[in-house]
């Protein structure tokens, strides 16, 4: 495992509970930190808390567009 990896963080945020298990057991086994969550509200939520380096993001999600959620990070990042 990388030791530069250990401390990157990622956002994984998908409506399908086995598609986030499958994409955050990926990450974690190349040394990423995962957080997940199903929706977009939980994952504004996680991105007030602490910033994340890599967010990744269904576009189809039960609450809202997941591409709105995408646009909105980075407008901040702008």
């Amino acid at each position: 495992m990388n030791e530069r990896l250990v401390r990157e963080r990622v956002l994984v945020v998908d409506g399908d509970d086995q598609v986030r298990e499958i994409i955050e057991r990926t990450l974690v086994r190349e040394g990423y930190r995962c957080e997940v969550t199903g929706d977009v509200g939980a994952a504004r939520a996680q991105l007030e808390k602490a910033p994340f380096d890599l967010a990744v993001c269904d576009l189809n999600l039960p609450d809202e567009a997941g591409m709105r959620l995408v646009e909105e990070v980075a407008g901040e990042l702008e």
